[in-house]
């Protein structure tokens, strides 16, 4: 699967709150950044990572969405070279343990 972006932030969600407005929903975000994956050509896989995310633009400009497993495997092990992977644990996305019914391994 080759997924195609110039950047994508990446973002650790700290809390939210949903508010209905005459037929709006709002979300208001609290996050912290992680940092962000952008267009390489000049990496193998045709991305790398930086914990430097720049300037940020007014939040309309941007998009949130919920990654499959398959997208959450590249983000969180996409950069790891194949031949050089240490096993380092299993992604624990929330302080549920429903991350437990589809494990998520992680590399260093």
């Amino acid at each position: 699967m080759r997924i195609q972006f110039k950047k994508m932030y990446l973002l650790r969600i700290e809390g939210f709150v949903f508010q209905s407005f005459d037929d709006q929903k709002l979300c208001s975000l609290k996050f912290q950044s992680l940092g962000l994956f952008f267009s390489d050509s000049t990496k193998l896989c045709g991305y790398a990572f930086s914990g430097d995310i720049g300037h940020l633009n007014h939040p309309n400009c941007y998009k949130i969405f919920v990654p499959s497993l398959q997208l959450l495997n590249l983000l969180v092990n996409g950069t790891v070279d194949p031949n050089n992977r240490i096993e380092f644990g299993v992604l624990r996305q929330s302080e549920t343990h429903l991350f437990l019914k589809h494990p998520q391994v992680t590399y260093l």
